[in-house]
């Protein structure tokens, strides 16, 4: 037997073999003991009881929103707390036999792209200032649920998509989502729309093929119609047909000319409808020569027919029309 310095320990021959023997038995069967025995919030009955248990403070109110999204439970802005969804997020993280503070948290195995099931955008061109309306069913298979559907939208190069962007997102839960994004370009011009579903594991898949659309520029209106004028003692009185294309912005007003020789009309009043009485600075006698242009957004339009009259005064009416 020896005695080791500086402690009164023995040490016997062959006896460190037989405690290093039980050592590890006793580690088997704790091992095994561990093994058998349950996770430790499985019994709670509360959110907080189940944290306790799994030694972690209870995650905030915004961080339990995003896990029971990532969990396919519903849309973390859904959740508020409350007692059943509590119940049900308490039960999923149980069966999943994990505490994560956050969703980044949660181990994700998923490795199943989600699927873009139909996408369409209507209309296929619109005005500047128009929108577009992308209509889109997304689902995914893999067990990780949906998180967001992207809308993405591209200029045209010779015929093809450039220059892709995300415009657009929208948080979304479980297995399978319909829906649709209105977006507005800008600028006129071609563009390309696409989508992309995205799941809790970060896989994500494009629709089967990417919509061509067209932004046309806004123009001026085209030329009133049927501009009449009737003459009456010390009056005129003008009526018109609004155009029949406003250029793709709405008629915001109207403006008269007038002069006293053919073609020689300048401009003479903004009207806001499609009547007007001349009725200052009309001189019985004299000869009017009238024409009107409508105005929207993108400017004036060209000019309507010519009308004509000469106030009697007092005589029969006289009054003229020319295209």
């Amino acid at each position: 037997m020896l005695k080791l310095k500086g402690r009164d320990t023995w040490h016997v021959p062959g006896a460190g073999i037989l405690v290093m023997s039980v050592l590890l038995v006793s580690l088997a069967i704790a091992t095994r003991v561990g093994d058998a025995q349950a996770f430790p919030g499985e019994t709670a009955t509360t959110l907080s009881e189940y944290y306790l248990a799994c030694g972690k403070p209870l995650p905030s109110l915004a961080n339990r929103g995003q896990i029971f999204q990532t969990l396919g439970l519903g849309a973390a802005s859904s959740y508020t707390g409350s007692i059943g969804q509590n119940t049900v997020l308490l039960n999923a993280l149980k069966a999943r036999q994990i505490c994560p503070a956050t969703a980044s948290e949660i181990p994700l195995t998923d490795s199943t792209v989600p699927t873009v099931n139909s996408f369409s955008v209507t209309p296929g061109s619109v005005t500047l200032g128009g929108s577009f309306h992308i209509a889109y069913s997304v689902s995914d298979s893999g067990g990780s649920n949906l998180n967001r559907v992207e809308l993405w939208r591209a200029g045209d190069s010779a015929g093809s998509p450039t220059g892709w962007v995300e415009v657009k997102r929208v948080s979304i839960s479980g297995t399978s989502s319909s829906s649709s994004f209105t977006d507005t370009p800008s600028l006129s011009g071609s563009y390309w729309y696409g989508v992309h579903a995205v799941d809790n594991a970060g896989s994500w898949a494009p629709e089967a093929s990417p919509v061509k659309v067209t932004v046309t520029p806004l123009t001026a209106p085209s030329a009133p119609l049927n501009l009449q004028a009737t003459a009456e003692d010390g009056s005129v009185n003008l009526s018109w047909n609004a155009p029949s294309n406003n250029g793709g912005s709405a008629v915001t007003g109207y403006r008269l000319y007038r002069g006293t020789s053919s073609d020689g009309a300048s401009f003479y009043s903004n009207v806001d409808g499609t009547t007007y009485q001349d009725i200052a600075n009309v001189t019985n006698g004299t000869t009017y020569y009238y024409k009107v242009t409508a105005v929207n957004s993108a400017g004036e339009s060209a000019f309507s027919n010519e009308a004509i009259a000469t106030p009697p005064g007092g005589g029969s009416d006289t009054d003229a029309v020319r295209a």
